[in-house]
């Protein structure tokens, strides 16, 4: 896990707490590798997170799965130098999480999602937000929680990272596999497409971290050729 400070745990207002790493600037410029690409994350959970979680402290929780996050990312099959650092993690309280209406509508919820952190985020604060929840994320002509269409993991916008208006995903909580669909994410936000997409037709047909669903006959601890090649063109 790439920490560039020490970590605080503050109580902000009513609306939210966060977590953020105190003299992030300084303590970069000490230690700082130039020929990597830097690429600082919040995270975000809401009210679900925490009453699934009760029994366990959910800091440590989240910082354990972007730990696994921030190893995917340094595996030398991604072919390029980028380090993911954790700068803020914010717990959601009832006001805020009613602020963005907390939906099973998963374009719904990332598009408040990504209004709220546009207003809450500073520029240059981090790069992207990612919004962890228990509750299921479901496409916007499925009604039925139960529903198979209701089995989406994650959600973002392709090629976004640097759109302050859209830099932001939603993930499911689903125990540490988690830090599979987050590392996913990310990579959508960079403009990594999935290992079967056409345009990586002219690869070997892997199917590594991008592969369409989060199952065990895949190779998730590992980039495909095609998602080393985009990471490059995208860098």
């Amino acid at each position: 896990l790439y920490l560039s400070g020490r970590l605080d745990f503050e109580e902000k207002d009513d609306t939210h707490h966060h977590i953020q790493l105190s003299n992030t600037r300084k303590r970069r410029k000490l230690n700082f590798d130039r020929t990597a690409k830097h690429v600082e994350i919040l995270i975000a959970y809401d009210d679900s997170i925490k009453e699934f979680h009760s029994d366990i402290d959910i800091r440590s929780y989240i910082l354990t799965l972007f730990s696994y996050v921030s190893h995917l990312y340094s595996d030398a099959s991604i072919g390029n130098n980028i380090k993911i650092w954790l700068v803020k993690l914010v717990e959601l309280g009832k006001d805020l999480s009613n602020e963005i209406k907390l939906t099973d509508n998963a374009a719904d919820l990332l598009s408040k999602f990504c209004k709220w952190q546009r207003n809450y985020n500073i520029p240059g604060t981090y790069d992207a937000a990612v919004l962890l929840t228990r509750i299921p994320l479901c496409n916007k002509h499925s009604k039925n929680t139960t529903d198979s269409k209701c089995d989406t993991l994650g959600i973002t916008e392709l090629g976004t990272m640097c759109n302050l208006t859209s830099n932001c995903a939603i993930v499911r909580d689903n125990g540490f596999a988690t830090a599979f669909t987050i590392a996913h994410e990310i990579a959508h936000l960079f403009g990594i497409r999935h290992d079967n997409d056409k345009a990586c037709l002219n690869f070997n047909k892997e199917q590594n971290l991008m592969a369409t669903s989060l199952t065990f006959d895949h190779n998730h601890y590992k980039w495909s050729n095609c998602s080393r090649f985009y990471f490059t063109q995208y860098l």
